[in-house]
């Protein structure tokens, strides 16, 4: 499989007719790996890159060309065989796939280290999410300047939604209180609420809620790292004494004994350091990646599993 042939060239315009994909036909584990081709997209958009190959795309968002290609067949044509995908237009088509077109506008609920932390990652803004408000019910924060916005209180908040029209809405409040949160911005008219807190919340169909756990984005890297840990190196009596097994091991099935089948010798698979993308990246460059430049190829050593910074929550929000 290579990348999809349309009828223009890669710099020219587009067709008159466009084939939007219905999002439902997407499967979850694609739209994440979308997400992370977006990124990648848009680090290559930075560097003045204007086409990339299937090949190299692959090997910065860490995955196979393969599979790369099957995820953007789901956009219908985006390519050029034997010349590869115009950046822009690539890009283009994930956000729009995405719903990252028009952008978001979002609101945050605790201005607590966490809250004001996330309200200054320049990142957001990057990628089409705009914060439009943030609120407490903490006296003592009510009304201080956070990055440019007035910290509003939280008492107001099924109001100043109406006025702010925001899409997303991110609780960054203690655990005992995210439930309240979550319901006052159900009620409010919150339909995409994203959570910080540790409990599970619940909310009405319809209200599409996720909640991010960066403990356990942590535990998965303890997991990572013990799974890749070297083995410990065989003793010299030992591997005297499995080779001696072996010779005098029991006659296989035509006879002859101490043959062992090429198929029940495991290869050996050295890893070349931590970290999933480790076990796909050979020691040496891979072919396909000379074109990139370094912030891109960068992008291949990281995980599907970025954490935030900041690990504290913001102020208890109670109405």
């Amino acid at each position: 499989m290579s990348e999809h042939h349309e009828t223009r060239g890669v710099s020219g315009d587009a067709p008159n007719v466009t084939t939007r994909t219905p999002q439902k036909d997407i499967p979850q584990a694609t739209v994440a790996r979308l997400a992370t081709y977006l990124r990648v997209l848009a680090l290559l958009t930075d560097d003045g890159v204007a086409i990339v190959s299937s090949e190299e795309l692959a090997v910065a968002a860490g995955v196979n060309s393969a599979k790369l290609r099957k995820d953007l067949s789901f956009l219908g044509p985006n390519g050029v065989r034997g010349v590869g995908y115009d950046v822009a237009r690539l890009r283009a088509r994930i956000e729009d796939v995405l719903g990252l077109s028009g952008g978001h506008r979002v609101v945050l609920v605790g201005a607590g280290n966490l809250g004001r932390a996330l309200v200054g990652y320049r990142g957001f803004r990057r990628r089409g999410f705009s914060v439009v408000g943030i609120f407490d019910n903490d006296p003592e924060v009510i009304g201080l300047d956070v990055e440019g916005l007035r910290v509003r209180d939280a008492a107001d908040l099924a109001g100043e939604i109406a006025v702010l029209r925001p899409t997303i809405a991110v609780i960054a409040v203690p655990d005992d209180s995210a439930q309240q949160v979550c319901d006052e911005l159900v009620a409010a008219g919150m339909q995409s609420i994203l959570s910080f807190a540790l409990c599970q919340l619940t909310a009405p169909p319809g209200v599409e809620l996720r909640r991010v756990d960066l403990a356990v984005e942590m535990q998965m890297l303890s997991f990572e790292r013990v799974r890749n840990a070297d083995p410990e190196e065989p003793t010299e009596s030992s591997t005297t004494a499995d080779v001696a097994e072996t010779a005098t091991g029991p006659a296989n099935e035509s006879g002859a004994a101490g043959v062992v089948s090429n198929s029940a010798v495991p290869a050996a698979h050295p890893l070349t350091g931590s970290g999933r993308i480790a076990r796909r990246v050979p020691a040496h460059p891979t072919p396909g990646t000379a074109g990139l430049s370094h912030c891109a190829a960068q992008a291949a050593q990281t995980t599907s599993h970025t954490a935030t910074e900041p690990t504290s929550k913001g102020s208890v929000v109670t109405p």
